[in-house]
């Protein structure tokens, strides 16, 4: 069986094969997600590591983008050390990410979920 590792935000958007993500926080440039590998995640922090169409790395974090709840994955910047002190989940590992961050907002409306192809 092949599966396809996704993001769901709100409940509904999904962050998956064909998605674009922004390249920074302006909006200006993006790429367009090939296949989500794997994610890091503690409890004030979570970036999915995916490659674009181009088979470049990227590692995407959650934004709130302006004033509303607008939430959206934009291209972050990380280092190597970091990353070490973040858990690490390879993908295709379903897991609900509410189950970590109960009492912070931004966390509790994204789910990680499998999609059989």
């Amino acid at each position: 069986m092949k599966y396809e590792f996704k993001i769901k935000v709100n409940g509904f958007e999904y962050y998956g094969e064909g998605t674009a993500c922004y390249c920074d926080s302006t909006r200006d440039g993006y790429f367009l997600i090939k296949r989500i590998v794997g994610y890091y995640f503690s409890e004030n922090s979570f970036y999915a590591v995916c490659y674009d169409t181009n088979n470049k790395l990227h590692y995407i974090a959650p934004f709130i983008h302006g004033k509303g709840d607008d939430i959206v994955f934009i291209n972050a910047v990380v280092t190597v050390d970091s990353l070490k002190t973040l858990r690490y989940i390879q993908a295709p590992d379903p897991i609900t990410v509410d189950d970590y961050y109960e009492n912070y907002n931004l966390w509790k409306r994204i789910t990680l979920c499998l999609k059989l192809q």
